[in-house]
């Protein structure tokens, strides 16, 4: 039970992440129903009306932006009217163009107009002639007129980004009085201590004001009722969240989507949970017939945002480091370093959320009642300091080294989980170091009275630490899909897509998850740094749009929807083909290297199919595909000659099929089994299982031998030699009678024995049979002496040794030579 409860939550992450994809695309889709809903209903307004519509809303953009006071809420709304406009006037320019033309070859096809001196034409074709005309010209007319408010709402956009931009700078740039200037501590202090008192009167007036009957109601009834029901939902949650989604210590080595699973769990059952119950108690409070209301309201709202806030920033770092159990951590950091980093950040949110409480609160006194400029200037001050103090408590780099036992237990994971190695990354290293320079800039600004810059520089850094957090998560999540994905059946059994080509797809796709990650984070942490998301949107949506250079128009969006379609039909191609291979063809009972052919011939025009496509998909105008051509063919004249010729030699393979996969062929000195016919090259594997590349055109520009060509039929020939005397028509009884007992030889042709030469030692005799399947030549061969050998024997036939008779010249003389003298023998 609880090994299928463990397997089943390894893939409930990407279950998971499959859902929210649905859920994406089924958004997405009714989105673009409305947006195409709207559009169609837009389009059925007269253009005129549309047009009076766009110069109203022009002129009162700007009428605001030559007014002197802006506020940027407004500027905010007037960009977001400027840019559906930009947005309809484009699409009516595009609209209009289209129809210009369509109108243009229309007019082309009535030729051109007469000449003044020339013949008329008939009236029906003037008549048509001038009506397309006519239509081109009000079709120009909608172009210029969408071009114009175009050019007119980018020009007020980008006034409205430079006052957005100025303010934002004048603000960040106000001087407060200097913090810890004595005259400024002499005033802020008693400050302090007033606004504070106040602050508690706050509840005590409150109470104060309710009658008798809806205090006992709220000490004995709504406030213990809502506890206990609180707790009760809330226990329940935790505990069949952490029972059925949460960390299992038997566990030793999770998979990183059974870790993210369990920090989800811990998230929501220490944190996201009692967030939620805090925000249905803020919601109560801000709604029309909430019992409390007045400046305690205000208050105890500041007071649910600063707990929610808390909450949140304790529980999910803690939930992703998990100092209590090492092996459940997302990140391989060091145990101690986990700990530190969890402690450090709840310190640091408990300070922040105490800031948020107390900046909220402040909005319940009156103006006379809320800070001085002294005052606030101390106590931005104090709060920056403390702030940036715990925030380089974080980022010390002792904290964020990698544990290196848990590194290496992880292996591949430690690629998925993408740990944060800040001693190692230079991305990481930069991260930190301008972490570490904005949290100094924040308290120095804040010291020398700057302090509206330094809770810019603290709010950004707060907010770019959550939203990174969060994309790191999610990238560790993706990244570990892709690579169960790439591992699953269907990929490698059923596309039959191989080891190499799966690890390639593993490294782009990843590549490609960190490019969005990292637009993500621009979309999303910009704004934080004062960078207004519509420029983001606006300069997005035009280089996704395209831009032109010369008449050329490059679209970001045509080429990534140009890849995603020619990476889907290579996809089914290579299914189509892998169906052919195993189901259909073989149930043909064609040949099978016909089989590969034509399975190899489906795979290359599904890859034609696919070029198509994309190219069609982008959009690319291929009316001069004289210079194309020319164009190729300079390169082909140059460097691409071997490389079309091998391409075309591979086309002619497949087509007369000279040779095919399975064949026994020898090309050159190459001898071996043909194992895959390829585009450019042919892959033979020899018989010492070494793969050889062949290119295709050397089987045509060169002699090949291919011993499976017509049949399989293969000769096996045997010599053998016998001393002179044996009887030879008894050896060739014996040779004919070895060949007809062995399984392999056929049957017919019938063996037979030749007798090829009288030789120096023996008598020479060769047997020659024929085989059935010429893969086992070399077996039977082998066989077929054995039992000549054995036949030999048992009549009596010797096979002899290679034999030389030497004669000496003059051997009287040299026998005197070396005999020894008789005076030397008697000595």
């Amino acid at each position: 039970m609880l090994e299928s409860r463990n397997q089943l939550l390894d893939l409930s992450g990407i279950s998971l992440l499959t859902v929210r994809a649905f859920l994406l695309f089924a958004l997405t889709a009714f989105l673009l129903g409305a947006v195409t809903l709207s559009q169609a209903q837009e389009t059925s307004r007269p253009f005129s009306k549309v047009v009076a519509e766009w110069n109203r809303s022009l002129d009162n953009a700007q009428r605001y932006v030559d007014d002197p006071v802006h506020f940027e809420e407004r500027n905010r709304e007037y960009r977001n009217r400027l840019a559906n406009i930009r947005a309809e006037a484009q699409a009516a320019a595009e609209v209009a163009s289209a129809e210009i033309v369509q109108l243009q070859n229309l007019l082309d096809a009535l030729g051109p107009a007469p000449v003044a001196d020339g013949p008329d034409e008939k009236p029906e074709i003037a008549k048509q002639r001038n009506k397309y005309g006519e239509d081109i010209a009000f079709y120009r007319a909608r172009v210029a007129q969408a071009e114009v408010a175009v050019a007119r709402a980018a020009s007020l956009s980008t006034t409205l980004a430079d006052l957005s931009r100025a303010e934002l700078l004048s603000g960040l740039l106000q001087v407060n009085p200097i913090p810890l200037a004595p005259k400024t501590i002499s005033r802020a202090v008693p400050e302090f201590f007033t606004t504070a008192k106040t602050l508690v009167r706050i509840p005590v007036t409150w109470w104060s004001g309710l009658a008798a009957d809806m205090r006992s109601s709220m000490i004995f009834l709504r406030v213990p009722l809502f506890l206990v029901l609180a707790l009760l939902v809330g226990w329940a949650v935790r505990f069949l969240t952490v029972k059925y989604l949460g960390r299992d210590a038997t566990i030793e080595e999770p998979t990183y989507a059974r870790r993210l699973v369990g920090a989800i769990a811990e998230s929501v059952s220490r944190g996201i949970f009692p967030a939620l119950i805090l925000l249905v108690i803020l919601l109560r409070i801000t709604s029309d017939d909430a019992v409390i209301a007045g400046p305690f309201a205000i208050v105890l709202a500041a007071l649910c945002k600063a707990l929610i806030l808390f909450v949140l920033a304790w529980a999910l770092p803690r939930a992703a480091l998990a100092p209590d159990l090492p092996s459940w951590r997302l990140t391989v950091l060091t145990p101690d370093g986990a700990s530190s980093l969890s402690h450090r950040i709840t310190v640091l949110a408990a300070i922040v959320s105490i800031g948020a409480f107390f900046d909220g609160a402040v909005e319940a006194l009156a103006p006379g009642q809320q800070f001085g400029q002294e005052a606030e200037a101390l106590y931005r001050f104090i709060f920056h300091t403390i702030i940036a103090a715990g925030l380089l408590a974080i980022l010390q780099p002792r904290l964020w080294r990698i544990d290196a036992e848990a590194a290496r237990k992880r292996g591949e994971e430690d690629d998925i989980s993408s740990e944060l190695p800040l001693t190692r990354s230079r991305f990481w290293r930069a991260v930190h170091g301008l972490f570490v320079l904005f949290s100094v800039s924040a308290f120095v600004a804040s010291a020398i009275g700057y302090g509206q810059l330094g809770s810019y520089f603290i709010k950004s850094l707060i907010v770019t630490g959550l939203i990174g957090g969060g994309l790191y998560l999610v990238r560790g999540l993706l990244r570990e899909t892709v690579a169960v994905v790439l591992r699953s059946a269907l990929i490698s059994q059923k596309l039959a897509v191989q080891y190499s080509t799966r690890r390639l797809a593993k490294f782009w796709l990843r590549v490609l998850l960190d490019v969005l990650i990292a637009i993500s984070a621009v979309f999303l942490i910009a704004p934080a740094w004062g960078v207004p998301s519509e420029d983001l949107t606006l300069g997005a949506s035009e280089l996704l749009q395209g831009f032109t250079i010369g008449n050329v128009t490059i679209s970001l969006l045509d080429f990534a929807i140009a890849v995603l379609i020619f990476m889907l039909v290579i996809v089914l191609t290579r299914a189509g083909q892998r169906g052919l291979a195993e189901r259909i063809l073989p149930e043909t009972q064609i040949d099978v290297g016909l089989q590969h052919s034509l399975s190899a011939g489906f795979g290359y025009v599904g890859v034609v199919i696919a070029a198509m496509l994309a190219v069609s998909a982008i959009g690319l105008d291929l009316t001069n595909i004289a210079l194309i051509a020319g164009a190729l063919s300079v390169g082909i004249g140059f460097g691409l000659q071997n490389i079309v010729n091998n391409f075309v030699s591979g086309l002619t393979l497949l087509v007369e099929r000279p040779i095919k996969v399975g064949d026994w062929v020898v090309v050159g000195e190459q001898e071996g089994i043909v194992k895959r016919i390829q585009v450019r090259a042919t892959e033979i594997e020899t018989f010492q299982r070494t793969s050889v590349i062949v290119p295709n055109s050397a089987f045509l520009q060169e002699p090949v031998i291919n011993r499976t060509h017509k049949d399989s039929m293969g000769r096996i020939e045997v010599p053998v030699g016998v001393a002179y005397g044996s009887d030879t028509a008894k050896v060739e009884q014996i040779l004919v009678d070895v060949a007809k007992e062995n399984p392999k030889v056929a049957a017919w042709p019938e063996p037979f024995v030749l007798f090829m030469n009288f030789g120096d030692s023996s008598l020479d005799f060769e047997l020659r049979c024929f085989c059935p399947n010429v893969f086992d030549t070399f077996r039977a061969g082998s066989e077929l002496r054995f039992a000549i050998d054995r036949a030999f024997r048992r009549s009596g036939i010797e096979i002899p040794f290679p034999q030389r008779d030497v004669h000496l010249k003059d051997i009287g003389r040299l026998e005197q030579m070396f005999r020894p003298s008789r005076d030397a023998t008697k000595e």
